[in-house]
C-alpha cells in the first residue's frame, strides 16, 4: 500500500516538471523546423507531445522511484546512504529528463542539440563531485580477484576516502567512454558503410549519458541500443513511413533498461569489466550489432513510401545546434 501512495506521489509531483521540459523540447523543435525551412506544426501537434512527454516522464520517474525501494540498482560493492538514494534518484531523474527532450527532438528533425547535451554533461559532472554517492558502480572494480569465503571484489581504498574526487573520476571516465565509443564506431560505420551513419550529436548524447551513469553501465547501454533498434527499429519503420531513423532514442532507451535493471546486469557481466579480453568481445559484440542495424536501416530506404524530405545521414544523424 505503501509502495502504491508512493508511486502515484512521485507520478503526480513529477507531472509539472514533465510538462516543463515538454515545452523546452517543442521550443527547440520549433527553432530546427523555422531553420530548416519546415512547416511548424499545428498547436494541437505541439500540445499532444508535450502531454505526451510529461506522462512519460511522470511514469518513468514513478517506476524508478519504484525500482531503487526493490533494490534493481543495488550492488553489494555500493552501499549509499539514505539521502544518497533519494539524491540517486533526482540525478537519475534529470537524466530521463534529458534523454526524452533529446529523444523528442531526434525523432523530429534527426538533431540533437548541444543546448542538451553540454548542459547535461556539466550537471553530471558538477552533481556527482559535490555528492560523491551517486555512483551505480565504482570506477574500477575486478571480481576475477575474489576469493569465496576469503576476500571480496578489488578496488582501490581511495574512493571511499576521497568521494568528492571518486564522484568526479567516475563520470568524467564515464563521459569521455561513452562519447569516445560512439565517435569511434561512428568512423568505422561511416568507413564500412561508405557515409555518415551517426552525427556529433550522438557522440555528446552518449557522453552526457556517461557522465551520469559512469562507464560500465554506459558500455552496456551501447551494447543494448543496436538489439532495440534491430527489434523497434524496423517495425517502427514500417508503422511511421518514416525514411529515417534517428539513432538516438535508442541509445537512450538502452540508458535508460540500465538504470532500471543495473543490479541484476552487473551482477552477470561484473567480471567482464575486470578482463580486457571480455571488454574486447563486448566492443565486438555492440560494433556488429551496430553495423547490422545501419546496414538494415539503409536497406529498407529503398522500400517503396511517401516522399518526405531528405535527411542529412541516413540513421541517427544527432546533429548539433552549432
Amino acid at each position: 500500500m505503501l509502495s502504491e501512495f508512493s508511486f502515484w506521489m512521485t507520478f503526480l509531483g513529477s507531472l509539472p516538471i514533465g510538462w516543463l521540459l515538454g515545452v523546452w523540447a517543442e521550443r527547440m523543435i520549433a527553432a530546427d523546423r523555422s531553420l530548416m525551412r519546415r512547416p511548424l506544426g499545428t498547436v494541437a501537434e505541439s500540445r499532444r507531445r508535450i502531454g505526451v512527454l510529461a506522462i512519460v516522464f511522470a511514469g518513468l520517474s514513478a517506476a524508478l522511484h519504484l525500482a531503487l525501494r526493490a533494490g534493481l540498482q543495488a550492488t553489494p560493492e555500493v552501499l549509499p546512504s539514505e539521502t544518497g538514494l533519494i539524491a540517486r534518484q533526482l540525478f537519475h531523474q534529470a537524466l530521463i529528463g534529458l534523454i526524452l527532450v533529446a529523444t523528442v527532438v531526434d525523432w523530429d528533425g534527426t538533431i540533437i542539440p548541444d543546448q542538451i547535451t553540454f548542459p547535461g554533461m556539466l550537471l553530471g559532472l558538477a552533481a556527482a563531485t559535490l555528492l560523491g554517492e551517486l555512483q551505480l558502480i565504482h570506477l574500477w572494480v575486478d571480481w576475477n580477484q575474489a576469493i569465496p569465503g576469503l576476500r571480496g571484489p578489488y578496488f582501490p581504498e581511495w574512493f571511499d576516502r576521497q568521494r568528492q574526487l571518486h564522484g568526479l573520476a567516475w563520470s568524467g571516465t564515464g563521459l569521455v567512454v561513452g562519447a569516445g565509443l560512439t565517435w569511434l564506431i561512428r568512423a568505422v560505420s561511416s568507413r564500412v558503410l561508405g557515409r555518415e551513419t551517426l552525427g556529433f550529436g550522438d557522440v555528446t548524447f552518449m557522453g552526457m549519458i556517461g557522465s551520469f551513469l559512469g562507464w560500465q553501465p554506459t558500455v552496456c547501454a551501447f551494447v543494448i541500443a543496436p538489439l532495440i533498434g534491430l527489434f523497434v527499429g524496423i517495425p517502427l519503420r514500417v508503422l511511421t513511413n518514416k525514411p529515417y531513423i534517428p539513432y538516438g532514442p535508442f541509445l537512450g532507451a538502452g540508458a535508460v533498461l540500465v538504470l532500471f535493471g543495473w543490479g541484476p546486469l552487473w551482477e552477470r557481466t561484473r567480471t567482464v569489466f575486470g578482463d580486457a579480453y571480455g571488454l574486447l568481445i563486448l566492443g565486438g559484440i555492440a560494433s556488429v550489432g551496430f553495423v547490422l542495424l545501419l546496414g538494415l536501416l539503409i536497406a529498407y530506404r529503398s522500400i517503396p513510401g511517401k516522399v518526405e524530405r531528405s535527411p542529412k545521414p541516413a540513421v541517427g544523424d544527432g546533429g548539433t545546434s552549432s
